[in-house]
């Protein structure tokens, strides 16, 4: 004879080791999905010849080298993943900055609901990364020009 409780205990003891190796794959997939997606990214980044730098949250559809080149007079490199948090983003300026290519221009396409839910909308969180991933770059390399874009910008903006 089968005891229900005994089923019920052991589903629920399954189900909770179940939800918590899940939890804990979920803390680590993101940092190795981003490992292995931003790879090539940060291979180029090392390798290849460039003056800008363009990382985009958003889709790069919208963008091109040629019109870096046309309208902004640089030799652009596109990171191809997006970046979901201001940690990940500093890895792509920490490679370009190494590349010893000289960087006149950083483009970023930022995301203010990304990067605010990645800092589980603490502003304490928000403004801690905000000064140590992105705004110390600005204020260590004044040399270099940070422009940030909309997602989809006008043709206003490159004219």
């Amino acid at each position: 004879m089968v005891n229900i409780y005994e089923i019920k205990t052991q589903t629920m003891a399954a189900s909770g080791a179940c939800q918590h190796n899940l939890r804990g794959f979920y803390f680590l997939y993101p940092r190795f999905s981003f490992a292995v997606r931003s790879r090539d990214d940060l291979n180029q980044l090392s390798s290849r010849t460039y003056d800008s730098l363009f990382v985009s949250m958003h889709s790069l559809s919208t963008y091109s080298a040629e019109d870096f080149l046309t309208y902004r007079g640089s030799d652009t490199i596109f990171a191809n993943y997006s970046p979901k948090n201001l940690r990940e983003l500093s890895r792509y300026l920490d490679t370009a900055l190494a590349s010893g290519n000289q960087i006149t221009s950083v483009f970023l396409s930022l995301d203010p609901a990304i990067l605010w839910n990645s800092c589980w909308k603490n502003d304490s969180i928000f403004d801690t990364q905000l000064s140590t991933f992105l705004l110390s770059y600005s204020d260590s390399h004044p040399e270099i020009s940070f422009g940030i874009f909309l997602s989809s910008p006008s043709l206003a903006h490159w004219l």
